[in-house]
């Protein structure tokens, strides 16, 4: 798919979730700049930590088995940056919007017959 087209796609998906979007840019950008609390810090590394191992990452869902048999297909994407392949949001925004659920959820949510468990949940 031409990346234009998926940033596109990605972005009018965004506007749906814009508070949680920005809670993600604010605090991966407290983050860089070393601002952020240490408990949010250790959330949001072992966010990572579980996103980097998951087989639905874009990186790993291009030779991942279970995606394969989840979806019937081969994950492929011309974005560069490490995103969900199942919600389609960028890793390092995701894992830091501490109000946000899994990218799973939004599989769940379109496929009810097909559920999965959540491989971390928001903080409430």
């Amino acid at each position: 798919m031409n990346p234009f087209k998926e940033y596109v796609q990605l972005s009018l998906k965004g506007l749906k979730n814009l508070d949680k979007v920005l809670e993600g840019v604010k605090n991966e950008t407290a983050n860089k700049f070393k601002t952020l609390s240490n408990k949010k810090k250790e959330i949001i590394s072992t966010r990572m930590d579980i996103c980097l191992d998951c087989p639905y990452n874009s990186i790993n869902a291009q030779s991942s088995e279970e995606y394969r048999q989840l979806t019937g297909n081969q994950y492929s994407s011309s974005r560069p940056e490490l995103h969900c392949s199942l919600c389609g949001c960028i890793t390092t925004f995701k894992v830091a919007s501490l109000s946000s659920d899994c990218g799973i959820e939004e599989w769940n949510n379109n496929n009810p017959h097909k559920k999965l468990p959540l491989k971390w949940q928001a903080i409430k």
